[in-house]
């Protein structure tokens, strides 16, 4: 009986030891992104961040936010609160419109609503990873919920090849849209243990915990249809210069001119930003051409007489080095999302959408 206890405790001593040098192994030498559960699986939007979830986030070394989401799923916009309504701004978008990287009253959302004040609400929908079809996708499902009298569609590069999944559409031998059924792709047993008392805090601070939990993320994807939404690394296509085909420039046009007609039949207006990346602004401070994929953008956007406009001319004569302006992976910092507000604010209210 002695025996069989002391072997227990010598495994529990050990599997604690083994665990303990995984953690400091990892901290040291592959730190993981930390935080709560930060997305749940709604039937019509997919994807979607926890509703009245918050926590912080933090990627060892490059970023540590804190983050507010209401019921619906959407970023808090801190300026916002109780204040009496008149217009509503809704902005859609991906992970640089949610502020990935940055506090709730670092977005641009929030720096653009401290601006207008109590005239006019800002709705912050951006979702991480998600392109112009769930843009689409959500406008259709809650847009008319929201009543906005403005919709801006913050566009990034990254639009080209999300719309190419196929994810929330299938396109009809005639070429119209045609919503599709989504799956959610995480297993039973994920979404029970996401449940269980004391995995949130796991999550928040463990960095094995984290690295389990993406493999077992990465396992349990259902990569038989194409299109399914993918966490963890994304394929987000080829090098820079072949970012875009003429099949993505196709689909990505028929999203946008959808997109328009259902905010203009909601009686509402559509203006699209395009958000630059640190590539793009590198290129604009080289004075070289535009890159590929803002070029095509650009070409999409005049052929279907969109309000649009670009935010790489005013980042590339920003003072501020792109160290400032870019977190090392690649999104934007507070002071980024500054001069977006900036930025978005002159050029809305010149094309009178804003007051």
């Amino acid at each position: 009986m002695k025996a069989t206890a002391a072997n227990a405790l010598a495994l529990a001593l050990g599997s604690l030891l083994a665990l303990g040098l995984g953690e400091a192994a990892l901290r040291v030498l592959a730190p993981q992104a930390t935080g709560p559960v930060w997305f749940a699986h709604d039937p019509v939007l997919g994807d979607l961040p926890v509703p009245s979830e918050h926590g912080e986030r933090s990627l060892p070394g490059i970023y540590r936010f804190r983050f507010t989401h209401d019921p619906e799923g959407l970023r808090v916009v801190p300026a916002a609160a109780g204040v009496a309504w008149g217009r509503t701004v809704l902005v859609l978008g991906d992970s640089f419109t949610y502020g990935l990287g940055v506090d709730d009253d670092e977005t641009f959302c929030n720096r653009l609503q401290e601006s207008l004040g109590p005239a006019v609400r800002v709705v912050n929908a951006g979702n991480p990873a998600k392109g112009t079809d769930y843009a689409l996708r959500f406008f259709l499902a809650r847009g008319k919920d929201l009543r906005p009298d403005r919709v801006l569609l913050a566009f990034t590069k990254n639009d080209f090849g999300d719309n190419a999944r196929g994810t929330y559409f299938s396109s009809t031998p005639g070429g119209a849209l045609e919503p599709r059924p989504l799956r959610d792709t995480r297993s039973a047993r994920r979404r029970l243990l996401e449940h269980v008392p004391g995995v949130g805090a796991l999550l928040s601070h463990s960095h094995l915990v984290n690295f389990l939990r993406q493999t077992a993320i990465l396992l349990s994807v259902d990569r038989s249809r194409p299109g399914q939404p993918v966490f963890g690394p994304r394929d987000d296509g080829p090098p820079a210069p072949r970012w875009v085909d003429p099949r993505r420039e196709e689909v990505t046009r028929r999203y946008l001119a959808a997109l328009r007609d259902a905010v203009e039949a909601g009686g509402a207006s559509f203006a699209v930003a395009y958000l630059p990346d640190a590539r793009d602004c590198w290129l604009a401070r080289q004075g070289r051409p535009l890159s590929p994929v803002e070029a095509a953008f650009r070409t999409i956007a005049a052929g279907l007489g969109l309000r649009s406009f670009s935010l790489t001319p005013a980042f590339a004569a920003s003072p501020e080095p792109l160290e400032r302006l870019y977190f090392g992976e690649g999104h934007w910092t507070a002071a980024a999302h500054a001069l977006a507000a900036r930025v978005l604010l002159k050029e809305t209210r010149r094309m009178a959408l804003l007051p």
